[in-house]
């Protein structure tokens, strides 16, 4: 079967990040110099908009919005910027220098880089400037491989951490461009180098070769789906636990506390709580914070919390604010985990909150890397539980925990109170999802119209 390798590690790596381009470019420029500058020569970059005539660049604006423009600029060069604003009326070029400055305040730099990208990969798709020789971001997809159909990109980049390059840049050329380019940015940087010089020097690959990876990737999928829920699942019921209202919460863990500690815990200790998010937050954020929740409620959040966060906290507030917090929780004696739990939720939503509005910036917890199955992809719930509620208990618990977290508290919230606890409960003491039966629930859920 005849590949053609340079065009999709051209492709893959036009659809990078700018730090992942740069990577690679730098590390093969060591190798190969020429081959080096062949590639960049035929990649567009986001700054080469700065090359373009000026009908493409106002073409391109047309399609932006004003906060899509401003994040991408902050990180670029004053050449860019300046043909950029050469191509906007007065009134639009002050408006995008105000935007840049409120997006810089509120620290947007760490946005910048992903805005590039996803400005690049729009004026490719949609075509909206004429590339010099042919240029397709489509390629790849030379064959199918069933076995990681359907698997997300943390899910196929966790199986080719074990791979080595040859097998790596395989499977790459089974997936769609993009795909492929978003696996490859989840792999250390030293397999990135190494698959793409894979996929440069592949011109032809073997029947054998498939079918060999085919059987390879088969055994460790299999291995993957019996092992992932027995290894995650603390997380995975905290993920979903996470998202539901408070009150629903507190009923979910208090009965699981009531049949097991030890799961009650790790599922604690699992859930993205507030330790974890007020370590990420400084002097000014707190104060902002301040501004909208009251004492008593960051008093009664603040219980139970790790020493070292409690701490801190107080080392961020005034004396005054920190004395009367003080005795705010000394004297609150009486408040029951439910008052706890609602004070937290609360601060998570204010922090939320405050995250989308740009007050504040810190990074999101990552979602426990799961299977994704076609349910994700639907919106009629009431006609997911329709479907659910005449299979047993155990597929129930298979569906919901290879669902997103999301549409996995959606989909639980809808069966039934009492039914619900008895499916959470199964969660915590099930150590194993069976293949077969897995693999049953899939072919089900492909059969559901919706």
């Amino acid at each position: 079967m005849k590949i053609e390798g340079k065009r999709t590690a051209i492709g893959i790596i036009q659809l990078s990040s700018e730090s992942v381009q740069k990577y690679i470019l730098s590390e093969l420029s060591k190798i190969n110099r020429a081959l080096a500058n062949s590639l960049s020569d035929e990649l567009f970059l986001f700054e080469d908009i700065a090359k373009l005539e000026n009908y493409d660049i106002q073409r391109i604006l047309r399609t932006l919005t004003t906060e899509e423009i401003s994040e991408a600029l902050l990180t670029s060069s004053d050449n860019l910027k300046h043909r950029l604003f050469e191509n906007l009326s007065v009134r639009a070029g002050e408006v995008l220098e105000e935007d840049m400055a409120t997006i810089k305040s509120r620290g947007g730099l760490q946005g910048s880089e992903n805005a590039k990208r996803e400005i690049v990969c729009r004026i490719l798709e949609e075509g909206l400037i004429k590339m010099q020789g042919e240029y397709d971001i489509s390629v790849a997809n030379y064959y199918e491989l069933p076995q990681i159909d359907g698997l997300n990109e943390k899910a196929i980049a966790l199986l080719l951490k074990e791979e080595d390059a040859r097998n790596s840049a395989l499977v790459l050329f089974s997936l769609k461009i993009r795909k492929a380019s978003d696996v490859l940015s989840l792999l250390e940087k030293p397999i990135i180098i190494k698959i793409i010089i894979e996929l440069l020097k592949t011109n032809i690959i073997s029947e054998n070769d498939i079918q060999e990876l085919s059987r390879r990737l088969t055994e460790k999928v299999e291995t993957m789906k019996r092992n992932f829920y027995s290894e995650n699942k603390h997380s995975l019921i905290a993920n979903i636990l996470e998202v539901l209202p408070p009150d629903k919460r507190v009923a979910y863990l208090t009965h699981i506390k009531e049949h097991s500690k030890d799961d009650y815990d790790k599922i604690n200790d699992s859930m993205s709580g507030l330790d974890d998010t007020l370590n990420l937050l400084d002097v000014r954020d707190i104060a902002y914070l301040m501004r909208d929740i009251s004492i008593t409620t960051l008093a009664h959040a603040l219980k139970g919390l790790k020493e070292d966060t409690v701490s801190r906290i107080f080392e961020l507030i005034p004396k005054r604010t920190r004395d009367i917090l003080k005795e705010e929780m000394e004297t609150s004696l009486t408040i029951t985990e439910r008052d706890i739990s609602e004070a937290r939720s609360d601060i998570l939503k204010e922090l939320n909150r405050m995250a989308a509005c740009g007050i504040i910036i810190f990074p999101q917890k990552e979602e426990t890397p799961r299977k994704k199955l076609i349910l994700e992809e639907h919106t009629d719930i009431n006609k997911v539980c329709e479907n659910l509620i005449h299979n047993n208990i155990d597929e129930i618990v298979m569906v919901i925990s290879m669902l997103d977290k999301d549409k996995a508290a959606e989909v639980l919230s809808k069966i039934g109170l009492a039914f619900e606890k008895s499916i959470v409960l199964k969660m915590c003491v099930t150590d194993t999802l069976p293949y077969e039966k897995v693999e049953k629930i899939e072919r089900e859920l492909n059969s559901w119209e919706y």
